[in-house]
């Protein structure tokens, strides 16, 4: 509801933003969503923002909490493919 509120009221959305609203969704249990966030919102944007390695870190660590982190890697991959070979390497072989 507050993204909602804020995106009909054009709140300027910058990446510590995007990444607390990263992190809100993971915490509420919508990592699906927060994937969704992740690849296709915050990518290609009007305004210049974009994710980032923070982004992909939020996300992964708590995709490693529910044993999705292979899928969430491969859209990571699939979809940030720059952003997530820029991952330190820990990171991506887990």
């Amino acid at each position: 509801r507050i993204y909602t509120t804020l995106v009909e009221v054009e709140w300027p959305m910058n990446l510590r933003n995007w990444n607390t609203f990263l992190e809100c969704l993971c915490r509420c249990g919508k990592l699906d969503e927060a994937i969704k966030v992740l690849c296709l919102e915050m990518t290609g944007r009007k305004d210049g923002v974009e994710p980032d390695v923070e982004s992909l870190r939020i996300v992964l660590k708590f995709a490693g909490r529910t044993n999705q982190e292979a899928e969430v890697r491969s859209k990571m991959r699939r979809f940030l493919p720059k952003l997530y070979y820029a991952l330190p390497e820990d990171l991506r072989s887990r």
